[in-house]
Parts: C-alpha cells; structure tokens; sequence
C-alpha cells in the first residue's frame, strides 16, 4: 500500500501514506488459501505494485514474488495493477516471458505524451522512455497487452502537448485506455499551478482522444477474429441467458454460448465478432 512518488497531481501519498509491502510469506500464504477454495486466478494490487520490496529479514523484489507464486500448485493465472513505467526492470519483463503462469497484459499509465507536461506532473520518466519500455515488453513477449491511463487538460497544456499525446497513443496502438480530464486535488502541488485549462477544452480533447483510442481499441479486436484464445469463465453474460462471459490471458473481455454453470471454468473460443469493448465466439468442448 501507499506511493512514494508524489505525482504532482495524485493525493494517493498522503492519504494512503508511504509504501508499505506485505511480507511474502504472508502473500503466499493467502494466495494459497483461495486455491484451497477453487480460486484459478489472482490479481495482486498496490498503488504502485511493480516496486514491491521487502526486506525484513530476507530480500524479495516484485519478480522474485511473481516467481514463488508461479510454482504453486492449482494456479492458472497471475495478473497485477497498477505499475508505474520507472519500475518496469529488465527482470520483470523476463519473468513476462518465463513464467508460464503470469498473463501477457500490463496495464502501465503514461499520463501524458508531452516531456514538458511529464515533468510538470513528476512522472519522473520521458515519452522516449516509455515508448522504448512498451518496445522491450512487445518485442520479449509477442502478442503482449499494454492497457493504461492518460491525462488532458492537465495546467499548462498546449495544443502541442496534447498532440504529442495523441501522437504516443498512435504509435503504441493501445489495448485500451481508461482517460480523464485533469481536476484539482486538495493537498496537490498542480492545484497551485496557473495557466488551468478551460472546461470546455478540456471536454473536447478527452472526446478527441477517446474517438481515436475506440478506433485503436476496435482494430486490434478484429485481429482476433478467426482465432482461438483461452477464456477464464467468470459467470453469466449481460448479453442475455445462455450466454456466458469470461476473459481472455490478455485481458479480453469474451461472451459465448454456455453449456451450464460456466463459472470458474478455462475453456478455448473462438472468436467470430468483435467490437470496442468486448469480443463474442464460439466455445470449444475442452473446459477444465
């Protein structure tokens, strides 16, 4: 828990506090517990998860956990959020490609695309860098989804800035993208920064960037169709009985036809249709 980043515009340090990591034990220890129970798939989160450290009497780094959870018996997947790029190691992207258990999707918030606008918010990294991070991700394991988070409208920003965002977003062609317009946070050192943004222009360029990412977001669905991918049944579709949903290693959201209680259950599909935010298929008879 906690953050020791203060981003210029986050109050995530002061209300949670400095980072604190659980001992690993202790993590194993309850990730074992929910495979007793039938649990196929963990998600370990922190405000800043990748800098994991704990040293109170032994020495284990955020891979080094990643690798004692892979080897236990009855897990299917690993996923964690969120990161942050400056923490993105060598031997984390290693363990992406070694670690058979540990799902080829990081979710790895840039912010901003702008080196001005980035150091303004304290990110502590530049856009060179984190285009060459998602590079080494892509490059090390094929297919690998990279989801993250940006910022318009953050003070200061100019048309040129917001272009370079734009600019990021097509050259790394996302998986998806969860964006928001800057507001002032109380306790934050960007609440005290001048040249705010208007509303209403910042209303039209997260509109902007949306329409761009949806129009990414829909081309890499669509390469998916005609495949098969692995499928984690989590329940029942919205999209009607019948129908479950589950999703894929990568992420993927995926609704197909049923056959009973598919809660729980791993199964292959294949993928016929595909839209901005989900994909729908057909299951093949080999769920375990």
């Amino acid at each position: 828990e906690g953050c020791d980043n203060f981003c210029s515009y986050c109050i995530v340090p002061y209300v949670r506090g400095r980072e604190v990591s659980r001992p690993p034990d202790e993590v194993v220890g309850e990730v074992k517990s929910l495979l007793r129970q039938g649990v196929k798939e963990i998600t370990l989160l922190g405000q800043n998860v990748n800098s994991y450290r704990y040293s109170e009497g032994q020495n284990v780094g955020f891979p080094g956990l990643l690798k004692r959870l892979n080897s236990l018996e009855g897990l299917e997947r690993v996923r964690f959020t969120t990161s942050h790029p400056k923490d993105l190691s060598d031997e984390l992207i290693r363990c992406f490609r070694e670690l058979e258990h540990l799902c080829p999707h990081i979710h790895l918030p840039f912010q901003a695309g702008s080196n001005r606008i980035l150091a303004s918010m304290k990110r502590g990294y530049t856009r060179e860098a984190y285009l060459e991070s998602v590079e080494r991700l892509r490059s090390a394991i094929p297919g690998m989804a990279v989801t993250s988070d940006v910022m318009v409208g953050f003070p200061g920003e100019s048309d040129q800035d917001f272009e370079m965002t734009l600019d990021l977003i097509r050259r790394i062609r996302f998986d998806g993208l969860f964006s928001f317009k800057y507001s002032d946070r109380a306790m934050t050192t960007a609440r005290r920064l001048e040249n705010k943004i208007d509303g209403q222009v910042k209303g039209e360029r997260l509109s902007i960037l949306q329409n761009r990412q949806k129009e990414i977001t829909l081309d890499r669905n669509r390469s998916m169709v005609g495949k098969t991918y692995e499928v984690l049944a989590e329940g029942s579709s919205k999209r009607g009985s019948g129908q479950a949903t589950g999703r894929t290693r990568t992420n993927k959201i995926v609704n197909f036809p049923s056959m009973g209680n598919m809660h729980g259950r791993l199964t292959k599909v294949l993928i016929e249709q595909a839209y901005a935010n989900s994909l729908t298929g057909q299951m093949e008879v080999n769920e375990r």
